[in-house]
C-alpha cells in the first residue's frame, strides 16, 4: 500500500477453473513459504537448498585436472537449464536468493514443459451462470496437474446456462482484457479480450499485520480498474515509514500500475513466497514492466481475489 488502506469493494466474481493448472491449497498462503505447501502433493518433491559439490576443470603444469568444490546452492547451479529454473522459479513463488534450509518443490518431470503448464489459473475463461440475485455457479479444479483430476460444479442451485459470465453489474468477460490477484495462490494473471490466459507470475500482497504501522494492511479485494501507470523510476510517498528526521517514502515501486488509491501493481526484488507488503501487489520486474508497458491500459479491469 503506498498511501492509506482503502475500504473494500464487495464486489466478487466467478470464473471456470479449467484446463492445465496446479494443486496448489488455499492454506498455502497461511502457512510458511509457497513452496512448502506442495511437499506432499504428487507429482512433486522438495528439496532444501545447502550447499552441493561441484566439478570444475581446471589447467595445471601437468595439464587439466578435475577438482571438486563445495559451493552454496543457487537457483542457477541447480537447475542450469534456464526453461526448468523458470519453472521452479515461478512454481515457488519467489525471485529471492537461496539461503541455507530454504524448501523448496520441484515437479518430478519438467520435460518439454514451460512454467504455463503449471498456472494456477485456467489457460481459458469461460461463461458460467450468474443470475441476479442467485447464487452463482462455479467449476473448481481438485488436484490438478496431477493427472487425477476432478472437476466439480459448486452451487445451491443450478442456474440457467444462458447467462454469460460478469465481473460485476455492468460487464462481461469477452471484449476487455483483465489483470487478476488471488493473494491465496501468490500469483497474478492476465486475460486478454477473448479470455485466453496470456501471462501469469508469482506475487504477493499485503500481510496481515504491518507493525511499523501498527495496524493491518491487507491488498484491497474486489473490482477496480487501471486509473495511472509510472515509469521504471516510481516510488512510494509513504514507505519506509518516516523515522526521526527521515522523511516518509523513498521506497521503489517501478512500473506502477495504479488501481485504486494508495493500492497498485509494482515490481519488486523483494517476492518472498508469502504475503508481504503494506497492501501493494508486488510482481517480478519482467513481468510489471511487460504488464505496464505493453498489456494494461488504463481502464483495465483488475479483481483482487478474497484473502479466504
Amino acid at each position: 500500500m503506498r498511501e492509506k488502506h482503502f475500504g473494500s469493494l464487495q464486489l466478487w466474481f466467478a470464473i471456470v477453473v479449467v484446463g492445465i493448472c496446479v494443486a496448489l491449497p488455499a492454506r498455502a498462503a497461511q502457512r510458511g513459504l509457497y513452496g512448502e505447501s506442495l511437499c506432499d502433493t504428487p507429482g512433486y518433491h522438495c528439496i532444501t537448498a545447502g550447499t552441493s559439490v561441484v566439478e570444475k576443470t581446471v589447467r595445471t603444469r601437468k595439464g587439466k585436472t578435475v577438482i571438486k568444490k563445495k559451493v552454496r546452492d543457487t537457483w542457477e547451479n541447480l537447475w542450469p537449464d534456464p526453461r526448468e529454473r523458470e519453472i521452479v522459479i515461478k512454481l515457488n513463488r519467489m525471485n529471492l536468493r537461496l539461503r541455507k534450509g530454504m524448501v523448496v518443490a520441484v515437479p518430478d518431470d519438467m520435460a518439454g514443459k514451460t512454467y504455463m503448464d503449471y498456472s494456477p489459473f485456467p489457460l481459458r475463461l469461460e461463461p458460467v451462470c450468474a443470475p441476479k440475485g442467485e447464487p452463482v455457479c462455479r467449476l473448481r479444479c481438485d488436484n490438478c496437474g496431477s493427472g487425477q483430476e476432478k472437476v466439480k460444479r459448486v452451487c445451491e442451485q443450478e442456474c440457467d446456462p444462458a447467462q454469460k459470465l460478469a465481473f460485476g453489474p455492468d460487464g462481461e468477460l469477452h471484449g476487455e482484457k483483465l489483470i487478476i490477484f488471488d493473494p491465496k495462490l501468490l500469483a497474478f494473471a492476465a486475460y486478454d479480450e477473448q479470455g485466453r490466459l496470456v501471462r501469469w507470475g508469482p506475487a504477493a500482497g499485503g500481510r496481515s499485520w504491518c507493525p511499523d504501522i501498527g495496524k493491518r494492511c491487507l491488498t484491497v479485494t474486489g473490482e477496480f480498474k487501471v486509473n495511472s501507470k509510472e515509469g521504471r523510476w516510481a516510488s512510494s510517498s509513504q514507505f519506509p515509514v518516516a523515522k526521526d528526521d527521515e522523511p516518509a517514502g523513498g521506497a521503489p515501486t517501478p512500473y506502477f500500475l495504479s488501481f485504486t488509491r494508495g493500492f497498485g501493481i509494482h515490481a519488486s526484488t523483494d517476492v518472498p513466497g508469502r504475503n508481504a507488503s503494506h497492501g501493494c501487489v508486488r510482481i517480478f520486474f519482467e513481468d510489471a514492466k511487460w504488464l505496464n508497458l505493453e498489456f494494461a491500459d488504463i481502464g483495465t479491469r483488475v479483481v483482487v481475489e478474497p484473502y479466504d
